[in-house]
């Protein structure tokens, strides 16, 4: 059986990915749900790319 386990250095999350959890609980704490927060970071986030 080959070995399964894993030897790949973990990767840290990038700060974008960072952000947008800080913001996603922020949203959620204000009150939205977690799926309109994650459409809310996700449209503002496509705005600014395409700025």
């Amino acid at each position: 059986m080959p070995d399964t386990t894993s030897t790949a250095t973990p990767v840290a999350p990038s700060p974008v990915d960072m952000s947008r959890a800080v913001i996603e609980h922020a949203l959620v704490d204000y009150g939205y749900s977690a799926d309109t927060a994650r459409f809310l970071i996700d449209r503002l986030i496509a705005e600014a790319r395409a700025e």
